[in-house]
Order: structure tokens, then C-alpha cells, then sequence
């Protein structure tokens, strides 16, 4: 993946793990991003329709790993440039 493929992916993850820590006024965990967000980051090449919804659950919860394992992520190598935003 292309360093800035990889930056972008890291922001997006930080960004959205910001959100899910307000989960409490905003209804959006963990869960229900990695939900709406999976199709878009984890987009499938082919464009039957019926491909796409057979393999969503598995998508899900390879972004819900992303999630899960943020700070483990942020210390790879790759990710060294990138800083964590910081919370308010």
C-alpha cells in the first residue's frame, strides 16, 4: 500500500476511534462505524452487487480490528510519521 494510502487509513481510523469514545451522544461505536465505514475502506474490486453484501461481515470485522488495534498500529514503522490527534 502506498505510504500515503497508509497515512490516510491511519488519520481515517484515529479520526473515526475519536468518535466512538462519544458514542454516548452521538450513537456511533465501534460497532456501527466499522459498519458504515467497512464498504468504503475495505471496497471490493468486483461490482456484483451480491458479492459485495456476502462478504461484508467479514470486511466488518477486519475494521473492527483496525479499531481494536489502533495503538498497535501507530507504532509500526510506517506509521511513525503520523502523529495521533489529540483528543479534546
Amino acid at each position: 500500500m502506498p505510504r500515503e494510502h497508509r497515512n490516510t487509513l491511519l488519520h481515517l481510523v484515529q479520526f473515526l476511534t475519536l468518535v466512538a469514545v462519544q458514542s454516548q451522544s452521538n450513537k456511533m461505536g465501534m460497532s456501527n462505524l466499522a459498519l458504515i465505514f467497512a464498504p468504503s475502506i475495505l471496497r471490493s474490486s468486483d461490482l456484483n452487487p451480491l458479492l459485495e453484501l456476502s462478504s461484508i461481515k467479514a470486511r466488518v470485522e477486519v475494521v473492527q480490528i483496525l479499531f481494536n488495534n489502533l495503538d498497535r498500529l501507530e507504532q509500526l514503522d510506517v506509521y511513525k510519521e503520523v502523529r495521533r490527534p489529540a483528543a479534546n
